[in-house]
């Protein structure tokens, strides 16, 4: 024998035999977690691994590795555990091998391995099932669902564990319910058919079924589950339409006249019981057969809400469809101006209805023929409200006599109140009286050798251009302020027209002392913010649309050929919209040459709209009516 030592002991040849399993044993793996099928794991879920140490281990490490799965932790831990994949049919391996050791160690390099087949089913496709069934939704019959047996990959065989059959994971539809267990929604089965039967009338919807690992108990819940099947349950879906006599619209203030509703089923089955109805608490039942009821409205807003048809089956189920009734709200119609008297009526109502009518003011009555008549020369504005058979009709403001003009209502050129004024002979200046409430135009009376810009001495707004007189002297402007009613006097303007003075009251485009001529054209230059000509284009009477308005105006300043045109003015223009008690409720500074101005939170009543640039002031008259 090669390299022994031999011993001669008493003439016996001794070979001494070297032993090392005192000090190195073959290291082992065991799985901890309890595993209710052998020889197989649950994924996604944890799995606990112990190795055995042998003795005199020393300074070895542990190294852990795994296929098909992730190691939990550390390396150098006698315990492991491991996430495993969620494949179908995939083998799990985990091997641990020790390394590291000090010289002449044994140990070094020793590895020991376990595997074991992963329970799965993920996404596993059905086998061929039917999809559909036909039920008849006036029946209460049962319906026999059944699938293809679904089995876990892997598992069978001469050489594998025992074949493993899933669990079947049902989801039922509304309306539908095991039977026997009276299970509804969502629950499991052993077995891979279930018998299910509707709870009332037999509804469409859709049956789904999954497969998931069947172990009791389950301890791979975890895991995912097989695809989806489906199976659609076809069934009629009747509907209900309820409709009116033709040409009805609506509820109207004090109309009583019966209306008829109807129901009507799609499509038509044979399973109807009866049917009943639900209204607003303005109607009253006059007489319901079969599918149709008359009822009696009470013509004021208790009348708006549904009227409700609800079709009852004998299988027990319901359908019902609505029709959504409105109430017409009555408004008072008539003129907006008032000189002696003005008869109003009621739009949306039912003939000769019950109203009672108001005024706000006692500068106007009204009788209860809708006739307003003035009270002591009043002049203002007025708001007429009507109760009509219970119901609020939308009031209407109007304007009562001659326009709101007296001796505070100045006429000025330039700096408002200053008058006199001084002016040069043969020069234009801008001319600017108060907005008169209730004035529809003015009427300008120039002294002798006085004449305006354009000719006419009428204007729709207290704004003129007055060109003076050659002769100097001393001069009396008067202006008149008018509507339909007639009209009233501003207080005048003095006008010292003598050889020097003016400045602050010039046209646009027009510079001191006011000598009309020429004005130069702003162009911009390419590098240059382009910037509109305001001098050469604002209008005299700025467009402002629509008016009345119940959520904003829209101003148009600056026009050319007939169109409004958008764009930067040279300077700001200053807004301000005043109420009748002449507080601001608007203003704003801007460079655009088309403003909005937002109105839907004002109330309704008449505004004034002042619009301020350079030397130039122009006022428009304003309606918000909602």
């Amino acid at each position: 024998m090669k390299n022994l030592i031999k011993f001669k002991l008493f003439g016996i040849i001794i070979i001494p035999i070297m032993f090392f399993s005192f000090f190195t044993t073959a290291q082992s793996i065991s799985k901890i977690t309890t595993t209710q099928t052998a020889n197989t794991v649950c994924p996604v879920s944890t799995t606990s691994y112990t190795t055995t140490i042998p003795t005199n281990f020393g300074s070895c490490k542990i190294k852990w590795t795994v296929e098909n799965g992730t190691i939990n932790g550390s390396d150098n831990q006698r315990d492991v555990s491991v996430t495993w994949s969620d494949i179908p049919g995939a083998i799990s391996k985990i091997t641990v091998t020790f390394s590291g050791c000090e010289s002449n160690n044994p140990n070094e390099g020793k590895s020991d391995s376990k595997s074991e087949l992963i329970l799965s089913v993920k996404n596993q496709a059905w086998g061929s099932y039917g999809s559909t069934v036909v039920v008849d939704y006036c029946t209460r019959n049962q319906v026999n669902l059944s699938m293809p047996r679904m089995y876990v990959q892997g598992t069978g065989g001469t050489s594998q564990v025992p074949l493993k059959e899933v669990i079947y994971s049902w989801t039922l539809p509304a309306g539908w319910r095991e039977v026997g267990t009276g299970r509804t929604g969502n629950f499991g089965t052993v077995a891979n058919g279930i018998i299910i039967e509707p709870s009332g009338c037999s509804l469409p919807g859709n049956v789904t079924v999954q497969g998931r690992i069947n172990v009791s108990p389950i301890f791979c819940a975890s895991a995912g589950p097989s695809a989806t099947a489906t199976i659609n349950l076809i069934s009629s879906t009747p509907s209900v339409t309820i409709t009116v006599p033709q040409g009805y619209t609506g509820s109207r203030a004090c109309d009583k006249n019966p209306v008829t509703f109807t129901a009507l089923l799609n499509p038509s089955l044979s399973c109807v019981s009866s049917y009943s109805w639900t209204y607003p608490s303005g109607w009253s039942p006059i007489s319901q057969s079969g599918n149709t009821i008359t009822l009696r409205p009470s013509g004021n807003t208790s009348d708006a809400g549904a009227v409700r048809g609800n079709v009852n089956f004998t299988c027990g189920s319901s359908v019902s469809g609505t029709a959504n009734i409105t109430f017409i709200t009555p408004v008072v119609a008539g003129s907006s101006l008032v000189c002696t008297s003005s008869t109003y009526t009621i739009q949306n109502a039912a003939a000769n209805p019950i109203i009672n009518w108001s005024t706000n003011t006692a500068g106007l009555s009204i009788d209860g023929a809708g006739t307003a008549s003035i009270q002591n020369s009043y002049s203002g504005f007025a708001t007429i409200s009507a109760t009509v058979c219970g119901a609020q009709a939308t009031p209407l403001t109007v304007y009562v006599g001659l326009p709101t003009a007296n001796n505070n209502t100045l006429i000025w050129a330039g700096t408002r109140g200053v008058n006199p004024i001084t002016t040069s002979p043969g020069a234009t200046y801008i001319f600017q009286g108060d907005n008169a409430p209730g004035a529809t135009s003015y009427t300008w009376l120039l002294p002798n050798g006085f004449t305006t810009l354009g000719g006419s001495n009428v204007t729709s707004t207290p704004f003129i251009y007055i060109t003076t007189s050659a002769t100097a002297g001393v001069y009396t402007l008067y202006c008149q302020a008018n509507n339909q009613c007639g009209f009233r006097f501003t207080r005048s303007l003095t006008i010292n027209n003598g050889t020097s003075g003016g400045g602050n009251g010039c046209p646009p485009g027009v510079p001191p002392p006011c000598k009309p001529g020429p004005a130069p054209l702003r162009v911009a230059m390419p590098d240059e913010e382009s910037k509109l000509d305001l001098p050469n284009l604002v209008l005299s009477n700025p467009e402002v649309y629509p008016n009345p308005a119940n959520k904003s105006f829209t101003v148009n300043l600056v026009q050319e050929e007939g169109k409004a045109i958008e764009g930067v003015l040279d300077e700001p223009v200053e807004l301000t919209l005043y109420n009748l008690l002449q507080q601001i409720v608007f203003q704003k500074s801007t460079d655009k040459s088309i403003v909005t101005i937002p109105v839907e939170n004002l109330p309704s009543e008449v505004y004034v709209l002042s619009i301020a640039y350079k030397n130039k002031l122009i006022r428009k008259q304003l309606v918000i009516r909602k």
